[in-house]
């Protein structure tokens, strides 16, 4: 009849196709985002159907790296663990870092897709402290108002949580796009002990970056890096500390 509206038509039942495919990943399968970086190993096998998947075993990192605000840790174990069925696997990963006075860890469990987050010092502090002594090595008490700022970016990081105000990235990243920076952050210190610092980034040529780098001791500097090809670069600074001109080579096995 005109006018009369059918219902939609049921969409027809996918093929269905039983899976059972073994992986065995012995290494150079990679990681990264949110500020992981690691390399894994381990067996997966893939079961159920291609319409429901459901994986098992495990797989763990071998060597990696975490960072927060600029600061490296380094991964101390490192599991994604599927045992729930489905495709979402649940996390056993916690990242060390050393400062003068404690050890910091840094944890991640349960399903990847909302993990639970721990962070905790030896000897014991509050959290906002580990975070303190984690990027700066001081107390919060004795942290400049950017460094502040900086915590809470770390925070947000861990947690997902956008700051308010902040935008796409964060407080830091809109900062820096209200600069033209390419590049703005946190600087750890290098040795236990050390000054922290502000350090910023701006490409002046393809492969040829600037960066200027403003120390919680008063020091400033000042450094060029030009990438000759994709694993040799030169790298040139002057400051208050200073100068230093040599070049890096890298490469990968």
């Amino acid at each position: 009849r005109r006018g009369e509206r059918r219902a939609p038509a049921a969409p027809e039942p996918a093929l269905a196709i039983a899976l059972d495919v073994l992986v065995e990943v012995p290494g150079r399968l990679y990681l990264r985002g949110r500020g992981l970086d690691a390399e894994l190993v381990g067996r997966l096998q893939a079961l159920g159907t291609l319409a429901r998947p459901e994986i098992r075993g495990e797989l763990r990192t071998q060597r990696g790296t975490f960072s927060l605000a600029g600061r490296n840790l380094s991964l101390t174990r490192g599991i994604l663990r599927f045992d729930q069925g489905g495709v979402v696997p649940s996390l056993d990963v916690v990242a060390t870092a050393r400062t003068a006075n404690y050890t910091i860890n840094v944890g991640f469990s349960g399903p990847a897709d909302a993990p639970a987050v721990v962070i905790e010092s030896n000897p014991p502090l509050p959290q906002d402290e580990v975070l303190a002594r984690l990027l700066f090595d001081r107390g919060t008490d004795r942290l400049s108002p950017f460094e502040i700022v900086g915590i809470s970016e770390a925070l947000a990081q861990l947690t997902g949580v956008e700051l308010p105000g902040g935008g796409p990235g964060g407080v830091l990243a809109s900062i820096r796009r209200f600069l033209g920076l390419d590049s703005l952050g946190f600087a750890a210190p290098e040795v236990p002990g050390g000054a922290g610092g502000a350090q910023a980034g701006r490409y002046l040529l393809p492969g040829v970056r600037l960066g200027l780098r403003q120390g919680t001791d008063g020091q400033t500097g000042v450094g060029i890096e030009a990438e000759i090809t994709p694993r040799l670069r030169l790298e040139g600074s002057a400051g208050t500390a200073g100068e230093r001109l040599g070049a890096t080579y890298s490469y990968e096995w």
